[in-house]
């Protein structure tokens, strides 16, 4: 025997429930950091959607305090969707631009 080795090891159930149940609590942390994080992200898409709306960033501040939503718009260009206000094309509320181009069919056609 060298100095420091255990003399023994008792195996205990309850340690092994423990430490089990540390392990496991652990790895809920982890998830809920990760999803905190995931949920932050969204949160962070949301508000620009609503920025794209050409909300004000008061308006948003009142309806995270509020909870509660606003169908009425109170901004005149609110009243468009946001694909036809973004761009170098939504100026007036026009609609981008589309292109379409004809695919080759292959030798066996369906």
């Amino acid at each position: 025997m060298k100095k420091g080795q255990p003399v023994y090891a008792i195996y205990s159930e309850e340690l092994l429930a423990d430490e089990n149940g540390f392990l496991l609590s652990l790895d809920q942390l982890d998830q809920a950091v990760a999803q905190n994080e995931i949920a932050r992200q969204l949160l962070d898409a949301a508000r620009k959607k609503l920025l794209l709306w050409t909300l004000s960033k008061e308006q948003i501040e009142a309806l995270e305090t509020s909870r509660a939503p606003d169908s009425r718009a109170s901004n005149p260009l609110a009243t468009s969707p946001p694909s036809r206000l973004c761009g170098r094309h939504g100026e007036h509320g026009q609609k981008p631009p589309t292109k379409t181009a004809e695919l080759p069919l292959s030798d066996t056609q369906f």
